[in-house]
């Protein structure tokens, strides 16, 4: 009688046990299924050849130009040329002294970084310039209405992207040009490959997350050269109005909105592969998992089987809203109406979701950058629109509405709070111009870092400060200061 009924409570939790797993395994593909019906409802999709249609024959694609400009550029150098600050806000304009001391990154041989100091910045920069090839060939990309690279995204997030650095060298050596033909005093040459490069980005076409950085590392290092090219007199109206508009082409919201739909579907190609070989999940991305936890994923066939689908339907269904939040902030214009969303609590990952926690992409911290190129960008075009009134009428005006509209579209938005640019003018020839900066506090256009640092970056501040020009006595400190840790190649 007691064998009886053993054999009846044993078997009585089998079938709970069977049932509870039906269950979670029902419930699981229950959710996935609503969260790709909601997404269909929205207009949205996880197919990446819906993300990237193909190039019509009413648009021209010069992706064999331009893999002829990257390809033509691959050895160059890094590190030269960045901005040097004398202080928090006093920026020293690199083209207008000969010799100054820095340390640089030797990347003439691929994957191998050498350290090197040198006072001769010019000389090296040298080295930098477009090949002629490249040069003719980047030319010939920017005559196209698009440049898009026919990539076969099969692989999803495995997908190699090699042509990003050579992209990223390509800007760079247009900068670096741009800065010798300043230094050289040829303003007609320097703006030629300053357009040339803002060019390119504007009409390159690629959704994906990786480029999205790229080409705003890039087209940030163009904005530090747009203050560069404002510190030398000789410009005209018509060639400042050509900088203003190419530097307005470039927005760095639309690298976002473009990119991160497409890192959703790659990424939900990279879950189906995972189903496939659990094992991926370790080699993909670091992930803070228990050992039980990696046992369970990896080891045994638990999480393919009950955790999978639900564990897709987490991560989609919650990079659905924070795309959401993200889209509004950017439509605000706002960094502050970002954070305030995001400070409402992010929900916690369930147990057991370990491809939501490893797939997840921390979207308030990667937007956030978005949000401060595009305040430069603001800026520089602000800056532009200062100098043309100044060129007009021989002094800055009181205040920036007189650039509206002809010079500016409207009064120049501060993305960090939605509001607008902070502006004073000092004198008729100097004025102060800055933005509230991360912390949301206008801070009066104070660029000292609220805790002492020597990183001088101008989003280190306070606020983010349109830079002062250093003196000279100031240069000639800073000089000296950097020569005690001058370290001469061998």
């Amino acid at each position: 009688m007691k064998k009886e009924w053993a054999w009846k409570i044993t078997g009585g939790a089998l079938l709970l046990l069977l049932a509870g797993a039906l269950l979670l395994i029902w419930s699981g593909a229950r959710r996935l299924n609503a969260v790709k019906a909601a997404l269909a409802a929205d207009g949205e999709t996880l197919n990446w050849r819906d993300l990237e249609p193909p190039v019509t024959d009413s648009r021209s694609n010069g992706e064999a130009d331009y893999l002829d400009a990257i390809n033509a550029n691959r050895e160059t150098f890094r590190g030269l040329l960045v901005e040097r600050f004398v202080a928090h806000g006093r920026r020293i304009p690199l083209t207008w002294y000969e010799n100054l001391p820095v340390e640089n990154t030797d990347c003439t041989v691929p994957r191998k970084r050498t350290k090197r100091w040198t006072t001769n910045i010019w000389q090296e920069a040298e080295l930098m310039v477009l090949k002629e090839d490249s040069w003719t060939a980047a030319c010939r990309a920017a005559t196209n209405e698009v440049i898009r690279l026919q990539i076969n995204w099969d692989k999803g997030p495995f997908t190699p992207m090699p042509h990003c650095a050579g992209q990223k060298y390509l800007i760079v050596s247009l900068r670096a040009g741009a800065m010798l033909d300043l230094r050289r005093g040829d303003l007609d040459l320097a703006l030629e490959k300053v357009l040339l490069a803002f060019r390119l980005l504007e009409i390159y076409e690629e959704p994906a997350a990786i480029s999205a950085y790229v080409r705003y590392s890039v087209a940030h290092r163009l904005y530090t050269l747009g203050w560069e090219m404002l510190q030398h007199d000789g410009w005209i109206d018509s060639q400042l109005a050509e900088l203003q508009t190419a530097v307005e082409s470039v927005r760095n919201g639309d690298f976002f909105a473009a990119a991160f739909p497409m890192e959703r579907a790659l990424t939900t190609m990279g879950w189906e592969e995972i189903v496939r070989d659990t094992s991926i999940l370790s080699r993909w991305r670091p992930s803070p998992y228990y050992d039980w936890e990696r046992f369970y994923a990896e080891k045994t066939p638990l999480w393919r089987m009950f955790n999978a689908n639900a564990d897709l339907a987490w991560y989609l269904n919650n990079t659905r809203k924070e795309f959401q939040i993200v889209s509004n902030a950017f439509k605000a214009r706002s960094l502050q109406e970002l954070a305030a969303a995001y400070a409402k609590g992010s929900p916690e990952i369930p147990p057991l979701h370990f491809f939501s926690r490893t797939a997840r992409i921390p979207m308030e911290e990667r937007a956030m950058r978005f949000f401060f190129a595009e305040t430069h960008r603001e800026m520089l075009t602000t800056a532009i629109a200062l100098k043309l009134e100044r060129l007009q009428y021989g002094r800055y005006p009181e205040e920036l509405s007189v650039l509206v509209p002809e010079y500016l579209k409207e009064l120049p938005v501060d993305w960090m709070n939605g509001k607008h640019l902070r502006y004073e003018r000092v004198s008729p020839d100097k004025f102060r111009l800055w933005s509230v900066g991360r912390d949301l506090i206008d801070d009066d256009g104070n660029p000292n870092p609220r805790i002492p640092s020597s990183h001088m970056h101008r989003e280190s501040g306070r606020d983010f400060v349109w830079p002062e020009v250093a003196e000279p006595a100031e240069v000639e400190k800073w000089i000296k200061s950097e020569l005690r840790k001058f370290k001469p190649t061998p």
